[in-house]
């Protein structure tokens, strides 16, 4: 007989079915994650010192110097172990720690203790009251899930085993003055070997800082007298002895556990000013300050005298540094000798080229005026001849009032424009130069200015007739004939003593005033620029000086006593020739 169900109880069935798989699935899913969970990851292949055997791994360096070549005393070694200690917390997992303690060899200022890394973190130990940081006094129950089993207890025994090392060596210290320290030289080594390091790294530093050696000390001198810029300035003159400052590198951090000294650095004036040389020192070599960890004061030590004395290896390292950059610097100097006579040897050829040019332009204008005065002659002999006038001898004057003024060449290329006393005016009788008009002063000044090496006196033709179409000339009867003082006869002007005008020449025409006792007025002593001229040009101003310092020396005597005229105008034109 068939049996059948409520509807109701179907349904029922249908939704515990549906509600009750999935809760199932999902608790099968949480209990296999906290499996996993808890499952402890692969332990990594580690070496005898526990660091892991693939160097990648490493997480980061830090490097321990321990100063022990001062005396610590009881006290002292339980700061090298507290101080070890602090430096363990703070590494990292699988962090590798070097640990050196300074020697005493300059070369090599380290010498290695132990290596060690740490095999697990501080956050993975367990919270248990009584026991340590490192967790080394907890049983292994309490580091089972952070560090696999034993890895703690090999770490703290590593550390007790180091611990004893550094008490051992610190003990070993003899009595009496300390012969060296060379902790910069350890500090420069060190950061040698971080620079290939591509981890984040860290330096910490067990010492009172105080530098000794022969090139550098703090010992000798004392803190108060510590500066950095003058360590800087030394530190480079002394490369020689230590070898060259490593390049300044980034990203360490540097952590100093400092022991002030007594009779050194105890009072809190000698600590800043001894502080303050290691941050600008530690800033300028790593690129940010230390952080100070300062302990218990210790007492004082003797130091072995060292600073300035040199051995005979030190001192001949010195002398050929010296030498090596005396040589350097004679180079450079040669060098630049060398260049600056090629310089000069071009511009003295520029200079002979432009002076060459010069000297063929002003042989033409001879040539040239000696046409014009061969033509002159020729004019003149031609002319209708009257009663001849003598010559007179050629003597320095002055340009008057209605005169033109003829060339009369001085010795030493000096030439002076001068002109003989003008003719009394009479119908028909006195003879005019028709080739020379004597209305213009300024051609016969420029031609008077040309005087060719060697200096010569030239010959001028007598004056031709008169001509009716050339104006008469005022009389200089009225004024006084000057004449040159014999001191100053033959003298010249001083040749400007700039080394590159010995290729120059030059003509100037000087325009002056005499006064009533025969001396030119300086005031009145000028440069006509438009008759004179140097080659080449740009020493114009120099010949220009010369010839205008040299016409306001210039004195005169007059030779009429009588009523005439002393004040008046004249000008001279001087020349300058190739030396």
């Amino acid at each position: 007989m068939a049996v059948h169900r409520a509807p109701q109880a179907q349904a029922g069935s249908r939704w515990l079915v549906v509600i009750g798989v999935p809760v199932v699935i999902i608790a099968i899913v949480v209990a296999a994650l906290v499996v996993f969970l808890r499952t402890p990851a692969p332990a990594l292949a580690r070496d005898g010192d526990l660091c892991p055997v693939e160097d990648a791994q490493i997480t980061e360096r830090a490097v321990l110097l321990l100063d022990l070549r001062k005396p610590l005393g009881g006290g002292g070694r339980r700061l090298v172990r507290e101080s070890l200690d602090r430096v363990a917390v703070e590494l990292a997992e699988n962090a590798e720690l070097r640990v050196f303690a300074l020697s005493d060899a300059p070369a090599a200022p380290r010498q290695p203790i132990d290596r060690l890394c740490k095999p697990y973190g501080q956050a993975a130990l367990a919270a248990s009251g009584g026991f340590d940081e490192l967790g080394c006094d907890a049983p292994p129950s309490d580091v089972a899930e952070s560090a696999p089993e034993g890895e703690a207890a090999r770490f703290c025994a590593r550390r007790d085993a180091l611990r004893a090392s550094i008490e051992d060596l610190a003990s070993q210290r003899s009595s009496g003055p300390v012969a060296n320290a060379y902790l910069i030289e350890a500090i420069e080594e060190t950061s040698l070997e971080f620079a290939s390091a591509q981890t984040p790294k860290a330096l910490y530093v067990f010492s009172d800082m105080i530098q000794h050696a022969r090139w550098y000390s703090h010992a000798e001198p004392g803190p108060a007298g510590l500066s950095f810029s003058e360590f800087d300035r030394l530190r480079s003159e002394q490369s020689a002895l230590v070898g060259p400052r490593p390049p300044p590198l980034r990203g360490v951090d540097v952590t100093v556990f400092y022991i002030p000294r007594s009779g050194a650095t105890e009072t809190a004036e000698e600590r800043r000013l001894h502080t303050r040389f290691w941050e600008d020192y530690i800033a300028d070599a790593f690129g940010a300050a230390p952080a100070f960890r300062e302990l218990a004061a210790m007492p004082a030590y003797e130091v072995t005298p060292l600073f300035g004395q040199l051995t005979e290896l030190e001192a001949a390292a010195l002398e050929r540094a010296r030498l090596q950059q005396e040589r350097e610097e004679a180079e450079r100097l040669l060098a630049q000798v060398e260049r600056e006579r090629s310089a000069l040897q071009e511009a003295q050829r520029a200079a002979l080229a432009q002076a060459e040019a010069a000297l063929e332009a002003q042989r033409q204008r001879e040539r040239e005026l000696a046409a014009a005065e061969a033509a002159a002659a020729e004019a003149a002999e031609n002319a209708t001849p009257l009663a001849e006038t003598p010559a007179e001898p050629a003597q320095p004057q002055f340009q008057v009032a209605g005169t033109a003024p003829e060339a009369v060449a001085a010795p030493n290329d000096l030439s002076l424009a001068s002109s003989p006393p003008a003719q009394p005016a009479a119908a028909d009788t006195s003879p005019v130069d028709d080739a020379a008009p004597t209305d213009s002063p300024a051609a016969s000044l420029a031609a008077a200015s040309i005087a060719a090496p060697p200096p010569a006196q030239p010959e001028f033709p007598d004056a031709p007739p008169p001509s009716t179409d050339v104006p008469a000339v005022a009389s200089a009867d009225g004024f006084c004939r000057p004449r040159l003082k014999s001191r100053f006869v033959g003298s010249e002007p001083e040749y400007p003593r700039r080394a590159r005008t010995r290729f120059a020449s030059a003509s100037i025409t000087v325009r002056y005033v005499l006064d009533e006792q025969g001396n030119t007025v300086d005031s009145a002593v000028a440069v006509d620029e438009s008759l004179s001229q140097s080659s080449p040009e740009f020493f114009f101003d120099e010949f220009a000086d010369s010839a205008r310092d040299y016409v306001m020396r210039l004195e005169f005597d007059f030779e009429h006593t009588g009523a005439c005229t002393r004040r008046q105008e004249g000008a001279t034109a001087v020349n300058f020739q190739v030396r």
